[in-house]
């Protein structure tokens, strides 16, 4: 998943004519590994190039939309596909459960916990209530 989001950033950074986008997005791909943290320690030198580079305010604001829409794509098809295709759960449970996990488990833990708690639901359920 890192990959893709590496992949995603370069290819958006292409487009938008930013020196070192291979670089930029080499470096995005990496750090995405770490949830939060890494995006943001991404995103400024990416925001920083685009402001020198370009001297105005308009790139750098296309420099978030692209880290935008490749978040929110990764996040809400490309990880769930990935994931349920793995668990064997349906990608939007995948959405569901985390969801729900973070709001009653709370946070990181419920995140973290909710996909391998309803994979084991769904196991526990096919063998002993729907077969």
């Amino acid at each position: 998943m890192a990959l893709c989001d590496g992949v995603l950033l370069t290819v958006g950074f292409l487009m938008l004519g930013l020196n070192y986008a291979v670089l930029l997005g080499f470096v995005a791909g990496l750090l995405s590994i770490v949830p939060y943290l890494g995006i943001m320690l991404s995103l400024i030198p990416a925001l920083a190039l685009a402001a020198i580079q370009f001297g105005d305010w308009w790139h750098p604001a296309l420099v978030l939309v692209i880290f935008g829409l490749v978040q929110t794509l990764e996040g809400l098809v490309i990880s769930p596909k990935i994931i349920g295709d793995r668990v064997g759960l349906h990608p939007l449970t995948i959405i569901i459960a985390v969801m729900v996990g973070t709001t009653l488990l709370g946070g990181l833990l419920g995140g973290v916990l909710a996909i391998p708690l309803t994979a084991a639901l769904r196991v526990i359920m096919f063998r002993y209530v729907w077969r």
